[in-house]
C-alpha cells in the first residue's frame, strides 16, 4: 500500500500533463494539417485553372492573328 501512495501522484501528474498540454497540441496539429491539405488542393485547382485560361487566350490571340492576316 505504501508503494501505491508514493506512484500514485505520478500517475495523476501524468493524466493531468496529457489532457492539459498533450491532448490539446495534438488536436491543434490535427487541425493544421487538414487545413494544409486543403489548401493544397485549392491552389493546385487555381493554378490549373489559371493554366486553362492562359492556354484558351493564348489560342484566342493566335486565331484572331491568322484572321487578320486572312482579311487582309
Amino acid at each position: 500500500m505504501g508503494n501505491l501512495t508514493q506512484i500514485l501522484p505520478l500517475i495523476l501528474m501524468f493524466v493531468l500533463f496529457y489532457f492539459l498540454l498533450i491532448r490539446p497540441q495534438q488536436k491543434r496539429q490535427k487541425a493544421t494539417q487538414n487545413m494544409q491539405s486543403s489548401l493544397k488542393k485549392v491552389i493546385k485547382l487555381l493554378l490549373s485553372a489559371a493554366c486553362t485560361e492562359q492556354s484558351m487566350q493564348s489560342m484566342n490571340s493566335k486565331s484572331s492573328l491568322n484572321h487578320q492576316t486572312v482579311q487582309n
